[in-house]
């Protein structure tokens, strides 16, 4: 009886307890833990470190402004010569995220001058630098970052920081393609890691100095390098390390043109990388850029011997991979993570575009050209929802509801709408990791039940056979880099169901176009779109009349429809013009997978409960002022009714199917 009594307890207690008490919640916890360290620091040599602490714990999930800003903030307490901040440090921040300078300067502590004070403050703009390659405004600053942290080195005991230091600037300096400068770098960190770093971690950094050697053309000091890595597994082998190595050593056999030991390294890799590529970490564990650097270097190895069909072969394989490892869960990524995504993918798809062009009359590399703009486009321009339903079934679910309702009042606190708080901004980024622990959750969550295939239509194939029916023109536009110059140039893929590939079309560059768009001169706008952009994808479908357009840069902002042709007609009185993102819209319009249209709701005089925003402390997103006339009471219908008149004399009719005339 006692245990039947206990049993009801427990079951009533379970339907009573808060759902997020039923959850563990890893991300919200591990999350308030940190600030909870931060908040209760004694002292302020303590504060700086949990600082740091916290600034590394957004670095690991993406949250990489928020980690430079952090690592920035411990700098009062840890230099001895304040000229240091706005020589070198605040330039970069306040350029980027718009804070005065006053506002690092809110503490007076320092801490002793000694060792360790140095090593801090090393570290401190060593961790700037890192998060600074990410954001593409502040990459200028980097180099000088880290040879700042470099010199603060020599006057600390950290030869394991110091070696790290060295890893990060031979990285930089290989995303440059400054290859001699990343090898000096990457020797350097060998040394001093040597006997500081772990077994795993000098493979790897090695593993980034033979990829170095390789693309400077250094063979042989590739393959001294590449002799001191174990050729098997070991208990200590950790994700990358193994399928780096093969691949480098397919690129040396490559070199040696024994293609046979290069293809079965080259699989062994892929297939290694396929099983264990991780969905969630692509970015903390530098998984996903030595995948891309690896394999992209083996495919420049084949081209290199003018094996540019196993080249091309690599690239493919390597799209197999991303659409089936990472493919299926890239509509429930944040925003955040679809952001860092693209920072790492953008440099590849640019390499692919521009070997695609070099090789452009190659058999299959126009069809390849148009499979990598529909990948990129698929992963990060198309809507979520319309790749999943189960996205659409999930938005009821009372878990996902609830995080969204205490998201939604962390947004609304003061801490989360003011950047600049009674001058200091920490709040607002302890509130940005509170909101992106709760985002993380619901992801982690909706992950654990997904299970459906994922289907990224990239084969231009699969688009002619839609448009068969239809005596369709379908044209690709495209934003490539010139292999002659770099010059970043337009060019269209153009088809119908009766070709057997894509008509490359190389168009304009994107500097000229954009003067001509910024020009005040309306008729040499229109000459100039009609003699780049229009006539030379014209001379491709001849008289066909319907024409599906796919626009990217700054073309998605020409209204083409309004362009006048030689004839003097407007190209929609002469066409049949339709604008999609991708090939998934076209699909979609073809098979009606649209969602169902639904009515719209407009209102107004809402009371969103705040006082209009005053100058001295401004509140982003609240505070409105009521629209002119939207207190008067004015009804707006968004449908006029059976036999309304309607402006000009009109009578709103519905026809037998209908439609509205």
């Amino acid at each position: 009886m006692a245990r039947y009594i206990t049993g009801i307890f427990i079951l009533l207690l379970a339907n009573i307890m808060p759902l997020q008490a039923q959850r563990k919640e890893p991300e919200v916890k591990a999350c308030e833990r940190q600030i909870e360290k931060l908040r209760k620091a004694p002292d302020n040599i303590t504060f700086a470190r949990e600082l740091h602490r916290t600034a590394l714990y957004c670095f690991n999930r993406g949250m990489y402004d928020e980690a430079a800003l952090l690592a920035s903030l411990t700098v009062p307490f840890n230099v001895q010569i304040k000229d240091s901040i706005g020589k070198l440090l605040l330039p970069a921040l306040i350029q980027s995220f718009s804070f005065k300078e006053e506002d690092m300067n809110y503490s007076n502590s320092l801490s002793e001058d000694n060792y360790n004070a140095y090593a801090r403050l090393a570290n401190a703009y060593t961790l700037v630098a890192e998060s600074m390659m990410h954001n593409a405004h502040l990459r200028s600053h980097v180099e000088q970052m880290l040879k700042s942290a470099l010199n603060l080195y020599k006057f600390a005991d950290a030869k394991y920081n110091k070696a790290k230091a060295y890893t990060l600037q031979g990285d930089y300096y290989y995303q440059e393609k400054r290859y001699a400068d990343a090898i000096k770098s990457f020797r350097k960190a060998a040394e001093l890691g040597e006997k500081a770093f772990l077994e795993f971690e000098l493979e790897e950094l090695k593993n980034r100095w033979i990829m170095a050697l390789i693309q400077h053309g250094k063979y042989k000091d590739a393959e001294k390098v590449l002799s001191e890595i174990r050729e098997t597994d070991t208990p200590t082998r950790t994700i990358t390390g193994l399928k780096d190595a093969l691949c480098n050593r397919a690129c040396i056999a490559i070199m040696k043109k024994d293609y046979t030991t290069a293809e079965t390294l080259r699989k062994e890799a892929d297939r290694r990388y396929h099983a264990s590529m991780n969905s969630m970490n692509f970015y903390r564990l530098n998984v996903l850029r030595n995948f891309f650097d690896s394999f992209t270097l083996v495919a420049r190895c084949y081209e290199r011997q003018n094996e540019i069909g196993k080249s091309l072969q690599t690239y493919r394989e390597m799209k197999e991979c991303l659409i089936n490892t990472l493919g299926r869960y890239i509509p429930y990524y944040t925003d955040l993570d679809r952001t860092n995504m693209l920072y790492l993918f953008q440099p590849w798809y640019d390499e692919m575009q521009t070997f695609a062009y070099r090789h452009i009359n190659y058999e299959g590399m126009a069809e390849f050209m148009y499979g990598n703009a529909q990948l990129m486009k698929q992963f990060f321009l198309v809507s979520p929802t319309l790749y999943s339903p189960k996205m659409i079934t999930m938005q009821g679910d009372e878990y996902l509801r609830e995080l969204s309702q205490r998201q939604s009042k962390l947004m609304l606190t003061e801490d989360a709408m003011n950047v600049h708080l009674k001058g200091d901004y920490l709040p607002h980024i302890l509130s940005n990791m509170r909101s992106m622990a709760l985002s993380r959750e619901a992801v982690t969550y909706a992950l654990e039940t997904v299970d459906e295939p994922y289907h990224c239509i990239t084969e231009w194939e699969s688009v002619r056979k839609i448009i068969a029916a239809d005596a369709e023109v379908m044209v690709e536009f495209v934003l490539l880099h010139r292999p002659d110059n770099g010059a970043r140039q337009y060019a269209a893929l153009v088809f119908t169901e009766a070709d057997k590939a894509p008509h490359f079309v190389p168009l304009c560059d994107e500097e000229p176009l954009r003067a001509a768009l910024n020009a005040p001169d309306h008729d040499r706008r229109n000459d100039f779109i009609l003699k780049n952009i229009w006539k030379p994808i014209q001379a491709h479908f001849g008289e066909r009349a319907a024409i599906s357009l796919y626009p990217t840069g700054l073309l998605s902002t020409i209204p083409l429809a309004g362009i006048v042709d030689d004839n003097n007609t407007y190209l929609c009185n002469a066409y049949v013009l339709s604008f999609y993102l991708c090939a998934t819209d076209r699909l979609m319009k073809k098979y009606h997978l649209y969602p169902e249209k639904q009515p719209a709701v407009l209102f107004g005089a809402a009371d969103y409960g705040l006082p209009p925003s005053k100058l001295e402390n401004p509140v982003r997103g609240q505070g409105f002022h009521y629209l002119p006339s939207s207190k008067k009471g004015n009804n707006i219908r968004l449908r006029p009714t059976e036999g309304e008149r309607m402006p000009g004399g009109s009578v709103f009719r519905k026809t037998s199917d209908g439609n509205r005339i």
